[in-house]
């Protein structure tokens, strides 16, 4: 978890597997680890009978398990369960649980699509693109979803795909976006990933359709040329015309290029992640 957790309970042999995170879990400890860190995505469910097993037969706490399969039967609130499972261990001081209780028992108060889009939003920032998609995908398909919050969900899912490097994908959902909240934001990301697309004539159609100042589109061309001019794609292409000046094994350069590349690929899969 990228930090040592000092663990005054049982290690399981078996780990709990948290599927939002796509992450194992040994103890208590790191069960609290993940509440108080991911606060946005707890949910009732979290705290269901697969948990409560694993804690009974893994960690060994029989009370704590029965006390959760007690509240679960009562119906108890998120921020009871939540409160019995941080104060089962010592990983967090009372202050931290008091405030990771405040913030879930405030997460719980949203109304569920708000909720919804909260995990997606934390999918988002975690890096997880793929999943939020997936999960901004299933909140336009409910249709109990408020149409504001649909057009913001389109506008997320924009970004994700831009972030993949599919502005035409992006360019369409962000115009969906902009029919649904009518956010100039939404609009004007249409037209930036239009240009990034190389979509000129679709830039120009949808220009003409909406409206578009002049000024403002020649500000598009010159923010993206600002950016594929920048000192940070510079600075790379010259240190790639200074490796291949340098290198001149062809097999060491095309190794060092190799590893470059490789770079890019594990960035790339990396936000893919499922």
């Amino acid at each position: 978890m990228g930090e040592l957790i000092l663990c005054q309970h049982p290690i399981a042999a078996n780990p709990y597997y948290i599927d939002a995170l796509s992450l194992n879990i040994y103890s208590l400890e790191e069960l609290s680890y993940y509440i108080y860190h991911n606060v946005d995505l707890m949910e009732e469910e979290f705290f269901g009978e697969d948990l409560i097993t694993w804690i009974r037969e893994e960690v060994k706490d029989e009370p704590l398990a029965e006390e959760l399969a007690k509240l679960n039967r009562e119906g108890a609130s998120l921020q009871i369960l939540t409160a019995k499972v941080l104060t089962s261990n010592a990983y967090l001081t009372q202050v931290e649980i008091k405030e990771t209780v405040a913030a879930v028992s405030e997460y719980a108060g949203l109304g569920k699509s708000a909720r919804r889009k909260k995990r997606a939003d934390a999918l988002m920032q975690k890096g997880r693109l793929t999943d939020a998609i997936y999960a901004y995908e299933d909140l336009l398909l409910d249709d109990e979803t408020p149409r504001l919050l649909k057009g913001d969900v389109c506008h997320n899912i924009g970004s994700a795909y831009a972030r993949l490097f599919f502005f035409h994908e992006a360019a369409e959902y962000f115009e969906s976006a902009y029919q649904k909240n009518n956010r100039t934001t939404s609009l004007m990301s249409m037209f930036y990933a239009l240009w990034c697309d190389g979509d000129e004539e679709g830039f120009k159609e949808k220009a003409e359709e909406y409206h578009l100042p002049r000024g403002n589109a020649e500000s598009i061309k010159k923010i993206y040329s600002a950016a594929i001019h920048s000192d940070e794609v510079r600075n790379f292409n010259e240190s790639l015309f200074n490796l291949k000046q340098n290198e001149t094994d062809p097999q060491a350069f095309e190794k060092a290029l190799n590893s470059i590349v490789s770079d890019w690929k594990r960035d790339y899969n990396r936000l893919c992640r499922v």
